[in-house]
Order: C-alpha cells, then structure tokens, then sequence
C-alpha cells in the first residue's frame, strides 16, 4: 500500500518541463489542435494472432486517423483525455 501511495504522489508531483510552441504547417511532428488528420499505409504485413493456431491477419492498407482537441485527443485508436494542462505539466 505504501508502495502505490508513493507512486501517485510521484505521478502527481512530477513536472514535465515543455515549451509551448506554435505549429509550423511545414512541421510533421506538430499536430495543431482542433484538426482531424486521415493517411493510408500500403504495403505488406501481417498482424499476428496471439490464439493458437490462430491465423495471422494480413495487413495491405492501414489506415491513420488521428484528432486533437483542447483535451480531448484520439490517436490510431488510442483515445484519451487531459484533465489538466499548463506549459509545464499535463494530467
């Protein structure tokens, strides 16, 4: 018990230091807020099947969908929220 009060009260007091710094449209690794952003991946590949004898599922055309909001944000099927931003932390 002591062990997972000490690592909220860790996760909590931690700080992230980041500077907020507008989007350039020229930028791949900024994603300005309020933008949905759709790609398509071809190739070839295979998801493999953790069953047994399970088969793998080929993969030919793979989507990218991704959205973020003021706290809202969905990333390639990764969905979250964000209580609580500043420029130094986030929660």
């Amino acid at each position: 018990m002591n062990k997972l009060l000490m690592a909220l009260t860790l996760l909590i007091t931690t700080q992230v230091n980041a500077t907020a710094v507008p989007c350039d449209a020229n930028d791949s690794e900024c994603t300005p807020v309020d933008e949905w952003r759709f790609g398509i991946a071809l190739g070839g590949g295979v998801i493999s099947n953790p069953l047994h004898d399970g088969e793998n599922i080929p993969l030919v055309v793979v989507p990218y969908i991704s959205y973020y909001g003021e706290h809202l944000f969905l990333d390639n099927g990764t969905l979250g929220y964000t209580f609580h931003y500043t420029d130094k932390f986030d929660s």
